[in-house]
């Protein structure tokens, strides 16, 4: 629950201009996040994905396969890689 409310804060963060701080908002989300939010937050992902280097594609993929990995029967890994293509 006390996650939760700093996610809530955490969302704003994704559209920040300075991509490393856009990264750690993303990354804690995909860490921390709970099963309903992956949906949403993975078609946000698609556009961050293409703003990005590739640096921080790789840290951002890392902390999606946390994910798929959290949720199983999610279908995670079907939303993951669309999100990098």
């Amino acid at each position: 629950m006390a996650v939760t409310n700093c996610n809530i804060d955490m969302e704003s963060l994704i559209s920040d201009q300075n991509r490393s701080i856009a990264t750690l908002a993303i990354t804690t989300l995909l860490k921390t996040g709970n099963e309903s939010s992956v949906e949403c937050l993975m078609k946000q992902i698609t556009n961050f994905m293409s703003d990005i280097a590739d640096e921080f594609k790789i840290i951002v993929v890392e902390a999606m396969r946390s994910l798929c990995l959290k949720f199983p029967l999610k279908n995670c890994f079907l939303l993951c890689f669309s999100c990098v293509l």
